[in-house]
């Protein structure tokens, strides 16, 4: 590899940290969360996962901050039915 390739990856690579969203590391979270929610208190966890993909959408991360949040909402409530019994 010649020096200058050297420095053109250099350089692409501090571009592509400089254009990373910064909601993204909010948005996997958020969906992390939300399925935990299916497992382990859907009560609680689906909300979070809720409140953790707003806050991704809020931070620039628009579409996977929207998929958290519906995760989360749908997590929570099929969670919270399956504990529940009424789905088998």
């Amino acid at each position: 590899m010649l020096p200058e390739d050297h420095q053109y990856h250099q350089e692409r690579a501090r571009q592509s940290l400089l254009t990373r969203k910064p909601g993204r590391m909010w948005a996997r979270a958020s969906l992390i969360v939300a399925v935990w929610s299916l497992f382990i208190a859907p009560a609680v966890l689906g909300p979070l996962g809720v409140a953790v993909g707003m806050v991704a959408v809020a931070k620039g991360d628009r579409w996977w901050g929207a998929a958290g949040v519906s995760g989360g909402a749908i997590a929570a409530v099929t969670g919270y039915l399956w504990a529940g019994g009424l789905i088998t």
